[in-house]
C-alpha cells in the first residue's frame, strides 16, 4: 500500500475523538484487486443507461462494481449530510464522515491491524450518489419487465415494514424507504400509476394468476443484506401463506432486489429452510445494482485467533453476519450492525464506546421521519382503491 501523506494520528481526548478539522487529508489507495472478468465496468460511475442497466442485472445479477472507500473518502463532492447517534445536534457531510473514518483507521492499518486492514481496503459504502443511481437502476429493471409485455404483472414484497408477516408492525424500516425512492422514480404522479394499476402491486399476490409463471414476478426489496434473518422470516412467512398456496410451486419467479450485495449473495442467494413444494430447503436469487468490494481476509469469522466478537453496551456481539460473510457495507442512510457497527467497535476501543468515528453509528432518517415514505403510503392507499 502507497504511503499517505498528510494524515495525521487521532488521539482520543477525554472520551471521544479529535474535532474533525477542515484541512484536506490525502488517502492512502490500496491496489485494486480484480476478482471478476467483468470488472471493467468499475469505472462506469455515470453513463449507464436503462438498457445497460437491464441486460447487466438480467445477465449477471449486478450493474457496476461498488466504489473504493479512499476514493470516496477524498471526494470533497459528497456534501450529502448525515447525523451520527454518538452526536445527534452535529450534522456532517458525507466527505467529512468517510474522511474522518479514513484517518482514523490508517494508523492502526499501519501498526498491523489486521481487522482494520481488511475494513479499510474493502469496505462497501454507498453514498447518497450510489443510493440515488441504485434506486434509479432498479427502477429502470422493474419497468423494462412491465413493458417489455402487456400481459407481465409485478408484486413487489416489502415486508419488514407496515405488513401482516413482519415483526415490527409499526417501525418504518429500510425496505419501505427503498421501495418509496424507487416509486418516486416509476410513478411520479397518481396518473403514472394507474396505468399500470392492474399489473403492480405491492404486498399483494391476489390479482396475480400464479400459474402463469410466464407472465409475473415476484421481487423482494431492500436496501443491502445482512445475515438474512429478517427478510427471510417475513419471506418465509408470505410464501408459506395459505392465501398463496401456488407460489411454493413458482419460486423461480421470486427474486431479491438489493442496492447493494456482496459477492457470496449473487452467487449463492438466500436460502430459506423448507419452503419448497416438496417440503425442502428453497434458494431465493439474489440481485444488487451494486456489487460490494470482495473481502477474503476472514477477519473476524470464526476461528479468527484475533476474535469473532465484541463487548458492546448490549454485551458480546459477534463481529459478522455470517460465517461465510465476505463483504462491509452500509449506506449513508443506514449504517447496519454487523460487519460494520460493531467491527469499528472492535477496531477502535473493544468496550470503551466513546472511540469510534461519527459515520460509524448513522441516524436513519426515515425512522422518524414518515414523510420521506409517504409516495409508498400514497401509492398503497391508490391500491386499496383499485
Amino acid at each position: 500500500m502507497e504511503q499517505a501523506s498528510h494524515v495525521p494520528e487521532l488521539k482520543p481526548t477525554g472520551n471521544r475523538l479529535l474535532a474533525l478539522t477542515k484541512k484536506v487529508f490525502r488517502i492512502a489507495t490500496p491496489p485494486r484487486v480484480s476478482t471478476s472478468s467483468s470488472s471493467s465496468i468499475a469505472s462506469l460511475e455515470q453513463g449507464l443507461t436503462p438498457d445497460v442497466v437491464v441486460e447487466r442485472l438480467e445477465s449477471q445479477g449486478f450493474a457496476r462494481e461498488a466504489p473504493r472507500f479512499t476514493d470516496q473518502a477524498n471526494d470533497k463532492t459528497r456534501d450529502a449530510a448525515f447525523r451520527s447517534t454518538r452526536s445527534p445536534s452535529t450534522r456532517m457531510t458525507e466527505y467529512e464522515g468517510l474522511n474522518e473514518l479514513a484517518r482514523a483507521l490508517l494508523p492502526k492499518v499501519r501498526k498491523g491491524d489486521r481487522l482494520a486492514k481488511a475494513f479499510y481496503e474493502h469496505l462497501t459504502f454507498v453514498g447518497a450518489r450510489e443510493y440515488d443511481q441504485s434506486v434509479k437502476g432498479l427502477a429502470a429493471y422493474w419497468k423494462s419487465y412491465l413493458d417489455a409485455d402487456p400481459a407481465n404483472k409485478l408484486c413487489i414484497g416489502a415486508l419488514i415494514t407496515g405488513s401482516e408477516y413482519t415483526r415490527n408492525p409499526n417501525a418504518i424500516k429500510s425496505d419501505v424507504y427503498v421501495l418509496d425512492r424507487i416509486l418516486r422514480q416509476l410513478f411520479p404522479t397518481d396518473e403514472d400509476y394507474k396505468k399500470y394499476s392492474d399489473r403492480f402491486f405491492i404486498n399483494d399476490l391476489s390479482k396475480i394468476d400464479l400459474d402463469d409463471e410466464a407472465h409475473y414476478k415476484m421481487i423482494f426489496v431492500d436496501d443491502q443484506m445482512l445475515s438474512g434473518n429478517q427478510m427471510g422470516w417475513s419471506m418465509g412467512r408470505m410464501i408459506a401463506d395459505d392465501k398463496w398456496p401456488k407460489l411454493k410451486e413458482h419460486m423461480d419467479r421470486v427474486e431479491i432486489n438489493l442496492l447493494v450485495a456482496s459477492h457470496n449473495q449473487l452467487q449463492n442467494g438466500l436460502r430459506l429452510p423448507g419452503l419448497s413444494e416438496s417440503g425442502e430447503d428453497e434458494t431465493i436469487k439474489i440481485k444488487g445494482f451494486i456489487r460490494a468490494n470482495k473481502d477474503t481476509s476472514g477477519v473476524g469469522l470464526p476461528g479468527d485467533p484475533d476474535g469473532e466478537s465484541v463487548r458492546t453496551r448490549k454485551g458480546y456481539k459477534q463481529l459478522r453476519s455470517r460465517p461465510d460473510a465476505d463483504a462491509f457495507i452500509a449506506n449513508i442512510y443506514s449504517s447496519g450492525d454487523y460487519d460494520y457497527e460493531y467491527v469499528l467497535e472492535k477496531i477502535f476501543q473493544d468496550g470503551r464506546y466513546g472511540l469510534v468515528p461519527h459515520i460509524a453509528n448513522i441516524v436513519s432518517p426515515y425512522s422518524h421521519d414518515r414523510g420521506l415514505v409517504s409516495r409508498w403510503a400514497q401509492i398503497c392507499q391508490l391500491q386499496k382503491q383499485m
